[in-house]
């Protein structure tokens, strides 16, 4: 299955299951904050204040800030649009870990029948870069493993038929960073689906 879209992950003699007991860092952004406005207008007798709160949380208009955990993973406004190899290409790894990471995403696509308009972003590339390193590590330096790793993850996180969209709202939950790659925890998750599932 995995030769048909020109990424291969070796499938090891010996597959085994169970949780490594690795933990991610937490990298989670700080929680957003409602904008108010203050419009003071005075009257000759009195003075009032209106408060418009809104809703939604905004960015602030900063180069360089963090985005809330809203915007994080659905603004791509700020980003130009660039295959996955060049926005991989950026970030500091090596030839093995880019060209995995740039498989492992198009496999991503494939098996959870994603949009093209679904593009690798920079926070995309770095969280998936960080699940490869955990998968490398886990499997203790054996790169063919640890790509099976994170293929697997990737079926899992396919085959669960909840997430796939196999629930009272019909919406399907496969989204790169939040179901899969967010942190080890989650990642672990898939690999259990895939057990599951399979």
């Amino acid at each position: 299955m995995l030769e048909t879209i020109g990424w291969t992950a070796p499938i090891p003699a010996q597959r085994g299951g169970g949780s490594s007991g690795l933990k991610a860092s937490a990298c989670e952004a700080a929680p957003p904050t409602s904008s108010v406005e203050a419009n003071v207008s005075r009257n000759e007798s009195q003075q009032t204040v209106f408060l418009k709160a809104d809703l939604k949380p905004q960015r602030p208009n900063v180069v360089g800030s963090t985005p809330s955990k809203y915007e994080e993973d659905t603004d791509t406004s700020r980003e130009p649009v660039l295959p996955p190899e060049e926005v991989v290409s950026k970030l500091t790894a090596d030839d093995w870990e880019r060209t995995t990471l740039v498989g492992a995403w198009n496999y991503y696509k494939k098996e959870n029948e994603k949009s093209p308009a679904y593009r690798m972003l920079k926070t995309r590339a770095k969280r998936g870069l960080d699940r490869l390193r955990d998968c490398v590590d886990v499997c203790q330096g054996d790169k063919d493993k640890a790509k099976w790793l994170l293929a697997k993850a990737i079926l899992g996180l396919a085959y669960n038929p909840f997430l796939a969209g196999d629930n009272d709202k019909n919406k399907k939950y496969q989204d790169w960073i939040s179901h899969l790659c967010k942190d080890w925890e989650t990642f672990e998750k898939r690999l259990e689906d895939y057990e599951e599932y399979r």
